[in-house]
């Protein structure tokens, strides 16, 4: 492990790093690496030895860190780097470096994409294999120029993050807070609670990693679609990673879930424990790996730009401008590329109520939408330098990206890291345009009066799963009395208001929502702190 680490510090290109963190057998190395320590470990218990018990458990937790998200990583502390100067994304020249590395993997991706269909246009192949050959030209040029010139880019160009040692990831939690950490690969789940004292819990043990890929998967499709949910499904997912934990889980009021690959599909908060949900019990976070706890310093927010396109977008969007007296809300033909990247950099509430589009095969290209058909995509996104403590993506499947096997989901969350967003808000799949307008309305009613984000967010979704059928009005009624007490703006009123008309004039369909199933409320997800 040590000689990989080694040989990928010299890797410069995003998209190399990330092509090398895609091999599944780099997961597998890692993760046996972890599966030895933690056996370690519990022979160390065995013969009371815990000096040597604690020195396996930090190898087992490096381990794992060493094999996940480092592209992400990387990216994040270059762009630590760069904060504090004075220079223009235009003039910045880390910044030109980084968008000719950004236009290189786009070029790639799309020869892929051509080279995949069953009749593969050689003249678009030929177009696009010069463009490569240009922008490796480009980017070479840019590095070359660099070098000579920034006494920094030597170590950006050669940047390898810091990997958090299990007492340095320790001191970054709060007291009240336990982070659950999982890897799984093959035939091992290995798994853990951190908390601000050390390793809380560990558990290990024989698990077939397709059986709970398939359940993952199953778990995610019952919850998008409204459908239920078999039992064992989610007998099998609390059975293995809730009721290992269900000490930690008892004492401590906020989690941290730090998971491995396709485990990032599960709405970790729509899993039971003791008979409902956990988010009925527990504020719940995300993060891709324990070591980026290092770069989630944020402050509270105070100001938002909400950006809208969708049915019901227009009212959210207003409505939630009307909670914060600074608010820009950018809405139909207003919310132009030009607008809105311009916007972007001077907000610290970041919100869009605009569709989120996956490209899968160029990730790079994943975007969201804006007025006149334009898009603001993962690459635009990179470019920017935000200052913003919450972004939030509040439309259909904004949460998702192409992962690799080191857990490096390249989409629109991690596009808004590398800009520089402290925590960013998406979902995991398709939402109900009115039900989702009732949530956001909660949860940034709840963020004005003072709480942070990851505490309005829970509020917010108990806030909708416990309206009953055909409820949905009643529930409206009393936020806009709510918001009347916190003297909200007229307008911010009257939208809640027509909402509420809104789901009265539709009594039958309301009557078909049962908002109490993780379709309704679950797709949202925080990441960060």
């Amino acid at each position: 492990m040590d000689v990989f680490s080694e040989r990928r510090r010299f890797l410069t290109a995003d998209q190399l790093k990330l092509a090398l963190s895609g091999l599944s057998s780099t997961r597998y190395m890692y993760i046996q690496g972890a599966r030895v320590a933690l056996k370690q470990y519990e022979a160390a218990m065995l013969r009371e030895e815990p000096r040597v018990a604690q020195e396996a458990l930090g190898a087992a937790f490096r381990a794992v860190e060493r094999g996940k998200v480092r592209s992400l990583l990387d990216l994040m502390t270059t762009g630590y780097m760069r904060q504090g100067g004075q220079k223009t994304p235009e003039t910045d020249p880390i910044n030109h470096w980084q968008r000719c590395s950004s236009c290189l993997t786009v070029s790639c991706g799309q020869l892929m994409q051509l080279q995949s269909m069953s009749e593969p246009d050689a003249e678009q192949i030929r177009h696009i294999k010069e463009k490569i050959a240009n922008d490796e030209r480009n980017l070479e040029k840019a590095e070359a120029d660099l070098t000579a010139t920034d006494p920094l880019f030597y170590r950006a160009q050669r940047i390898s993050s810091n990997i958090l040692s299990l007492g340095g990831a320790a001191r970054t939690i709060d007291k009240d807070t336990a982070l659950l950490q999982y890897a799984f690969s093959a035939e091992d789940l290995c798994a853990w609670t951190i908390t601000s004292s050390g390793i809380h819990q560990v558990h290990r043990t024989t698990l077939c990693e397709n059986q709970l890929t398939q359940y993952i998967r199953q778990f995610h499709k019952k919850c998008s679609s409204g459908e239920p949910i078999p039992k064992h499904i989610s007998n099998f997912l609390v059975n293995n990673l809730v009721k290992p934990f269900d000490d930690t889980i008892s004492t401590y009021s906020r989690l941290i879930v730090v998971s491995m690959g396709v485990g990032y599909l599960i709405p970790f908060h729509a899993l039971s424990w003791r008979g409902q949900p956990l988010t009925a019990t527990h504020t719940i976070t995300y993060l891709p790996s324990t070591s980026f706890l290092q770069f989630l310093q944020s402050s509270r927010p105070n100001t938002s730009i909400p950006l809208a396109s969708l049915p019901h977008a227009g009212t959210e969007a207003e409505i939630i401008a009307g909670l914060f007296p600074h608010s820009t809300a950018l809405t139909g033909d207003k919310a132009t590329f030009e607008a809105v990247y311009d916007a972007l950099p001077s907000h610290s509430i970041l919100h869009f109520a605009t569709h989120g589009h996956l490209n899968a095969d160029v990730p790079m290209l994943s975007a969201v939408s804006l007025a006149y058909g334009k898009e603001l995509t993962v690459a635009g996104l990179t470019e920017l330098r935000l200052s913003a403590s919450l972004v939030v993506l509040s439309a259909c499947r904004t949460g998702e990206g192409k992962a690799s096997a080191g857990d490096d989901v390249v989409g629109l969350v991690r596009a808004l890291f590398v800009a520089g967003a402290k925590a960013v808000m998406a979902t995991l799949w398709a939402v109900d345009d009115a039900a989702t307008t009732a949530l956001m309305t909660e949860f940034y009613r709840r963020i004005s009066e003072g709480d942070e984000p990851a505490v309005a967010l829970q509020y917010a979704q108990n806030f909708l799963r416990t309206c009953e059928r055909g409820g949905l009005d009643e529930k409206l009624e009393k936020l806009s009395v709510q918001l009347e007490d916190q003297k909200a703006r007229k307008g911010t009123i009257q939208n809640v208001r027509m909402l509420r008309m809104q789901a009265e004039l539709a009594p039958e369909q309301a009557l078909e929502k049962d908002y109490s199933h993780p379709m309704y409320w679950a797709p949202f997800m925080l990441m960060g702190v």
